[in-house]
């Protein structure tokens, strides 16, 4: 058995697992190989040279509370029929794991929850998903114009307008130019649409893009200013009514976005689990808190199946690890993934670990929330 990085020769190899094993169509898998694929980032298992599975390891500069971190999005995982069930997942994402360990967080959009969860992954953001047939948005006044996006002279505004949006979240991915500029292209990819909304005085307001999906409109990220926005947003989608009979909206979780229309029974809404996280390097996330630990005197052990355990002995805001002593708290990666990812509060986390110590990390919960809304 092998496990290593695809090579030039091999994307094929790539393409054809991806079509075989999800619904994407050919040109969706063509424009991902030349526009996301990286041999560096294709991992493989192997079995006397035929390959069995693979996954990808895209790398995002991470948002966590201003402080910029690693992080790994892991997508397209697969496993070819014949090789199911033979333990080739395990072997492939826990080499994936242990290989990143240098990294600081990992994430990624289960199909399944429950089958990451033995690899530390533990649900961190949701979304919520809104919904309603295009007859029932409210006929809105066209108040801001719509625009093509000029590729140009747009992006380096769009990017600053979503950081700006996104700042109250505890985890967001910090997108570049290129990011958005991929993220438009695969909608156009999927036969969709971007566009930007600005004001009266040509001010750019907001942005939003979208696809079709038999007889519905999906926007699949939408980032706004202000009510206005949102409505002339709302006006543009409306008039695909004669064509298209629902809409479908995701959006971060927090937003409301009934509260801008007045009335609550419009959109319909649903909180949905999005993306799992994973810790890989608990000392980061540690020094980054380690103003809350400013009168703290303890040990904590995290212990880590894949990456092994270790303490951290905490003493006035100072983190050192790898010393010996006995453990004041214990918790698993994943205990300790959940109480830094997700927006639980100390009450409910206290309850759910009974029996620990988690009084001494009280101060580290921060109830806010995250958001990534990643496709590639």
């Amino acid at each position: 058995m092998e496990i290593r990085y695809s090579k030039n020769s091999e994307r094929e190899i790539s393409e054809k697992i991806w079509l075989e094993t999800f619904k994407d169509s050919e040109d969706y898998v063509k424009w991902y190989m030349e526009n996301i694929h990286r041999n560096e980032n294709n991992l493989y298992i192997l079995k006397e040279e035929k390959v069995l599975g693979m996954l990808y390891e895209n790398p995002y500069n991470i948002n966590y509370l201003n402080e910029n971190l690693r992080g790994i999005y892991v997508v397209a995982v697969s496993i070819i029929p014949e090789a199911r069930g033979e333990g080739n997942l395990n072997r492939l994402m826990e080499y994936s794991i242990k290989n990143n360990r240098n990294k600081d967080i990992m994430f990624l959009h289960p199909v399944n929850g429950r089958l990451y969860k033995k690899y530390g992954f533990i649900y961190g953001s949701n979304i919520e998903v809104y919904s309603c047939t295009l007859r029932e948005i409210p006929s809105f006044r066209k108040k801001y114009k719509v625009f093509s996006i000029d590729k140009k002279n747009d992006i380096n505004y769009l990017v600053k307008l979503y950081e700006e949006k996104m700042k109250n979240y505890k985890f967001f991915i910090k997108k570049t130019e290129k990011d958005l500029l991929n993220l438009f292209s695969e909608t156009e990819i999927d036969k969709g649409y971007s566009y930007l909304i600005k004001d009266e005085n040509n001010i750019i307001k907001g942005y939003f893009t979208y696809t079709f999906n038999e007889n519905n409109i999906f926007v699949k990220e939408m980032i706004f200013e202000d009510k206005n926005t949102f409505e002339s947003i709302l006006y543009h989608l409306k008039t695909y009514g004669d064509y298209f009979e629902k809409l479908e909206i995701v959006s971060p979780e927090g937003m409301n976005l009934n509260k801008y229309l007045g009335d609550y029974t419009i959109l319909k809404k649903e909180i949905k689990p999005h993306i799992q996280f994973r810790i890989l390097n608990v000392e980061i996330f540690l020094k980054n808190l380690k103003y809350k630990f400013i009168k703290s005197n303890f040990i904590l052990e995290i212990k880590d199946n894949i990456l092994g355990d270790s303490l951290y002995k905490i003493f006035n805001g100072e983190i050192e690890k790898n010393i010996e002593g006995s453990p004041d708290i214990s918790l698993t990666i994943e205990e300790f993934t959940e109480i830094i990812s997700s927006d639980i509060s100390y009450d409910i986390m206290e309850k759910k670990l009974e029996n620990k110590k988690l009084f001494l990390l009280k101060d580290i919960f921060i109830e806010r929330k995250s958001f990534i809304n990643q496709f590639f």
